[in-house]
């Protein structure tokens, strides 16, 4: 994995901690973290190719 790469990711980490940090305080964790992460799980392997 190159520099770039490692960067995106962990910027694409750092995205999903704080969305599913700000749903489990409101308790929706479940129905939009999952929902988010399975988007961000398709593009980035439809497109990084």
């Amino acid at each position: 994995m190159n520099k770039r790469g490692a960067h995106h990711m962990i910027e694409k980490i750092q995205v999903v901690k704080s969305i599913t940090l700000s749903d489990f305080k409101k308790g929706n964790l479940a129905s939009s973290g999952l929902a988010f992460l399975l988007r961000q799980l398709d593009t980035s392997t439809t497109t990084e190719k």
